[in-house]
């Protein structure tokens, strides 16, 4: 069947209009986050269970709190900077300068996310938990999405200006 231009458009309109909005959506995901947020989220479980099996196996040796958190901390911290800079954003800059502004934006972020999270929220909690556990759980979400574009950003940024680990 033959179509005339005007009867193309409103097919287009009819079924392709839905399409478009799925591929508009699709491309500023994408253009958003790439591959490097899921390769970030990857890095964060990787991060995760080596601080806290740090913690953990710390304790059961007989170490005290504050010594156990703070090496589980600062070995959490050594391998998501490592992590992130070589796998998520593919970094090939000056990893000492990196480093310091790595800390300095992971403090940044825990101190917008966590105090304003907590304040925001007052105390309103979800079912099933209380308000400071709520605020923790929704203050872990808004730091890990500001520690991200943190990240990409500011810290793993070529001296260019352009980031390869967006691509992909």
């Amino acid at each position: 069947m033959v179509r005339t231009e005007e009867e193309k458009k409103y097919v287009w309109m009819k079924s392709g209009g839905k399409k478009f909005r799925m591929a508009a959506k699709r491309m500023l995901t994408e253009r958003l986050f790439g591959g490097s947020f899921i390769r970030f989220l990857a890095v964060g479980v990787v991060n995760t269970a080596v601080g806290y099996g740090t913690i953990f196996a710390a304790l059961a040796l007989g170490a005290s709190y504050a010594a156990a958190t703070l090496l589980g901390t600062t070995l959490g911290l050594i391998v998501s900077f490592t992590l992130n800079g070589r796998f998520t954003f593919r970094y090939s800059g000056n990893y000492t300068a990196a480093a310091l502004k790595f800390a300095a934006v992971s403090y940044a972020c825990y101190l917008a996310a966590f105090p304003l999270t907590k304040a925001a929220l007052g105390t309103w909690s979800a079912p099933y938990l209380t308000a400071d556990q709520t605020a923790a759980a929704a203050g872990c979400v808004i730091y890990t999405l500001l520690h991200y574009f943190s990240l990409r950003r500011f810290v793993f940024r070529s001296a260019a200006g352009s980031r390869r680990g967006d691509r992909n």
